[in-house]
Formats: C-alpha cells, sequence, structure tokens
C-alpha cells in the first residue's frame, strides 16, 4: 500500500484509497514516527534524473496529503532532526534545479517540488 504512495511506476495519482489508509496508520500511535521517516527517506537520492523527481514529487505529495489529515503525532514525526533535513534538502533541490528553468506559471516538475517540501516543513 505504501509503494502504491512513493512509486511512480504505480501511476501518476495515488488513489484516494491509499490515502485514507495512510492516514488512518498516522493515527496509530506506535505507526506515525516509522511512516513518516519511511516515507521521507524516498527523499533521499543525489541524482535528479526524470525517475527521481517523479518519485519526489509523488512522495511529497503522498506526504502533504497525511501531514494534512494525518495525526499531530505523523507531523511532529517530521519535524524531528532526520526527517527535517531530507524535507529542507528537498526544497533546495527542487529550488536550485528549477529555477534555472523555470515556467512562468512555476508548473514545472521541480517548481512542485521545492513547494511542496516547503509546505511540509511549515506544517510540522
Amino acid at each position: 500500500m505504501i509503494q502504491k504512495a512513493i512509486d511512480p511506476g504505480t501511476g501518476e495519482n495515488t488513489p484516494g484509497y491509499v490515502y485514507e489508509d495512510l492516514i488512518l496508520l498516522s493515527y496509530q500511535g506506535s505507526l506515525a514516527e516509522p511512516l513518516a521517516s519511511y516515507m521521507v527517506s524516498h527523499l533521499e537520492g543525489t541524482k535528479m534524473g526524470s525517475g527521481q523527481v517523479d518519485k519526489q514529487l509523488k512522495v511529497l505529495k503522498s506526504i502533504n496529503v497525511i501531514s494534512m489529515k494525518g495525526s499531530r503525532s505523523f507531523r511532529h514525526a517530521l519535524r524531528k532532526p532526520n526527517n527535517d533535513e531530507h524535507l529542507r534538502s528537498a526544497a533546495k533541490r527542487g529550488n536550485s534545479s528549477g529555477s534555472q528553468f523555470a515556467s512562468p506559471t512555476g508548473n514545472n516538475k521541480e517548481e512542485q517540488i521545492r513547494k511542496l517540501a516547503s509546505v511540509n516543513i511549515t506544517l510540522g
């Protein structure tokens, strides 16, 4: 189920039922922190090839949905130093690689990564 929320190979959009299940998992006290850490760990990676950009975007979209509708414990876990560091790195990577070729509307994938990572930093 988590793979559907983070793997771009399963489709660009994550089905709503996957989000619902992950939101419920975030309310399970002992699972909120491991869920946040596992999802954030998929933001790692130094290469920003097309597949990596798609994966980061999908992971950040999923984290954003769970942050907005999930438990406070999940949001708190995102603020842990290691997780927060990965979110900030994603925001910087999206900013540096997207700034040179950013579209006027800000709709390219790198810009979306930067915006979602920044939002998730402030939600915690």
